[in-house]
């Protein structure tokens, strides 16, 4: 029992609140000074390895191993049996977990034992629903991360084992908090003790007026202004689950609607805010009540709005504003670095001004931050759009992840800001080194880059298939005169037929089969690019790169471009074309310069 009152002591002195993390972390510190019982050994074991879903209802508990890359942790499945870890790691009694004075510890110790043992069972499960309710409930613990995630588990264990008392009682006091909580900078955190009871049904059987009274009223504030909708959202959807209250939950919504299409203002930042609220209106509002609304009126006046925000948004690209910065001492020190170099030398530094590692750090580090770093509300209304030339919505972006630790929503997240980062840094990359670093090699070398050198260049690439050269000296020799929409034209489709060469080279499929049909066709570019086998022909950033700039709807998507005639006369100078078409040089020289 002397080291559990040696757990007790360090979590008494501390411990926040329901933070496992901090208990593992004081048992790491106490580990590194002194040798500990095994007992304390596991429990920090189980807390770093052990991870709760609490939105699962089954299979709530997956094994988890931490994985440190760049100075960030994150978690990845192990697929190991969860009843065969924990039992082959713990084997505390109940009898010493009660005398543990943490009842989150507490619950979650008993609700694994509940989980991963065929004998007392349901002894176990109440005795974790007792811990559970004996966390500290108030704002300041809530915003401990664990806290949330423990009362979802709780009010899902009591409904599974159907301890109706205990979930009363831990759905009631959440209830009594938010009723309690009158502070205007808490609407957020009550928001969500809102729908984390709504999805348990609980205003169902309990007033829901004056909680949505209040957070309508908070909505006035200023600093809530962009939060509207989703709380006029969300009172919608609690009211539509109560039978009485349906036609209440739709006034609220389209009156809360009506209020912010007339406070927005038709402005480009606006335009995918603005087709939001109208995508709302029409699913939300049944046909049957519109008649009683003013509903086809706010869709003229919203339609309009939209019309005014799209086009202000087609001038702002075409103008390109933005803030102005001074790159001329970094454009300078790129030129010193090739002044002194021959045609083959200064085209291999030009190569490696592309290829700057520093560049697609640095977009990695940013989409780091915005993982784990998200601004307050972020997460409500996080969904950036992409547009194309012509104004239509072209891509919506993945949202932020509620938890770090869904690997496959992770990846999804981290790809997309890597994508929209490279389109946020572009200009500066493109303009502080690579194109006036092309433009300095063009003048000097302007006698030696001709039709031979361009021939040769093509001639002794193993990457140009030899039925296909001619139309690559053409695309490159246009590039060397700076028509690089002329370029690209021939280059898009003749990168699509390259990868697939070389695909097929390491024996990869590159076809499909119509089984109606048995027609047999070829894959384009963008699943091409899906095939694992491409790391072998491209490096990491290359790969980022030609997706980037050729395949994905949040990049420049040249490769479809090109192919549906999307590309208009305001292309000829952009500088995508230019950097894809010196990637495909630099694809095609890597084995001959």
């Amino acid at each position: 029992m002397k080291h559990i009152e040696q757990l007790n002591k360090i979590i008494e002195t501390n411990v926040k609140f329901a933070l496992l993390d901090d208990i593992q972390w004081e048992i790491g510190n106490l580990e590194y000074k002194n040798n500990i019982h095994d007992d304390l050994k596991a429990i920090k074991i189980i807390i770093q390895t052990i991870s709760l879903d609490a939105k699962k209802k089954s299979e709530p508990y997956l094994v988890k191993k931490p994985i440190v890359k760049d100075g960030s942790v994150t978690h990845q499945k192990t697929g190991e049996n969860i009843d065969d870890y924990f039992n082959g790691i713990f084997n505390l009694s109940n009898e010493l977990i009660s005398s543990i004075n943490s009842p989150a510890l507490r619950a979650r110790l008993y609700d694994l034992k509940f989980i991963t043992s065929r004998e007392n069972k349901y002894e176990n499960s109440q005795l974790a629903l007792k811990s559970y309710s004996e966390i500290p409930l108030s704002i300041e613990t809530w915003r401990m991360i664990d806290t949330p995630i423990f009362i979802r588990r709780a009010l899902t264990l009591s409904t599974q084992t159907k301890n109706q008392d205990l979930f009363n009682l831990i759905a009631t006091n959440v209830y009594n908090l938010i009723l309690n909580t009158n502070d205007i900078d808490e609407s957020y955190t009550l928001l969500q003790m809102v729908m984390l009871l709504n999805d348990f049904s609980f205003f169902k059987e309990h007033d829901f007026n004056s909680i949505a009274e209040k957070l309508i009223k908070n909505t006035q504030d200023e600093k809530f202004a962009q939060d509207k909708l989703y709380i006029y959202v969300h009172c919608y959807e609690i009211y539509s689950k109560i039978a009485d209250k349906k036609i209440l939950g739709i006034n609220i919504l389209f009156n809360g609607i009506e209020n912010i299409v007339g406070e927005t203002t038709p402005i480009f930042t606006n335009h995918s805010y603005l087709i939001r609220l109208k995508k709302i209106l029409e699913s939300k509002i049944p046909i049957m009540q519109r008649s009683s609304l003013n509903y086809e009126e706010l869709m003229k006046l919203l339609q309009n709005k939209i019309s005014i925000a799209g086009k202000d948004m087609i001038d702002k690209i075409n103008k390109n504003e933005g803030e102005k910065i001074d790159i001329t001492d970094l454009v300078d020190s790129h030129l010193n670095l090739i002044k002194d170099l021959d045609l083959n030398e200064s085209l291999n530094k030009l190569f490696n001004f592309q290829k700057n590692k520093i560049f697609f750090n640095t977009l990695e580090k940013f989409s780091q931050k915005d993982l784990r770093e998200p601004l307050l509300f972020s997460s409500l209304f996080n969904n950036e759009t992409a547009y194309s030339a012509d104004g239509r919505i072209i891509h919506n972006s993945p949202p932020r992840p509620e938890t770090l630790d869904n690997e496959d929503l992770i990846k999804n997240y981290l790809t997309y800001r890597n994508f929209f980062w490279f389109n946020q840094l572009f200009t500066y990359h493109v303009f502080s080194s690579i194109f006036p670093a092309f433009d300095f090699i063009i003048n000097k070398f302007k006698n030696e880059i001709n039709e031979n050198f361009i021939s040769d260049l093509i001639d002794n690439s193993a990457l140009v298939p030899e039925d296909r050269k001619e139309l690559f000296k053409l695309g490159i020799g246009y590039g060397f005169n700076f028509k690089f929409c002329e370029a690209i034209h021939i280059l898009a489709p003749q990168l699509e037929n390259l990868v697939r060469v070389q695909l097929q080279t390491l024996g990869v499929s590159t076809i499909v089969y119509d089984k109606e049909t048995s027609v047999q066709n070829e894959i384009g570019l963008s699943s091409l690019m899906q095939k694992p086998e491409v790391s072998q022909l491209f490096d990491e950033n290359t790969i980022f790169e030609i997706k980037a700039l050729f395949t994905e709807n949040i990049g420049f998507n040249l490769r479809n471009n090109v192919a549906h005639g999307l590309l208009n006369d305001n292309s000829i100078n952009r500088i995508d074309t230019f950097y894809a078409w010196l990637l495909v040089l630099r694809i095609i020289s890597l084995n001959k310069i």
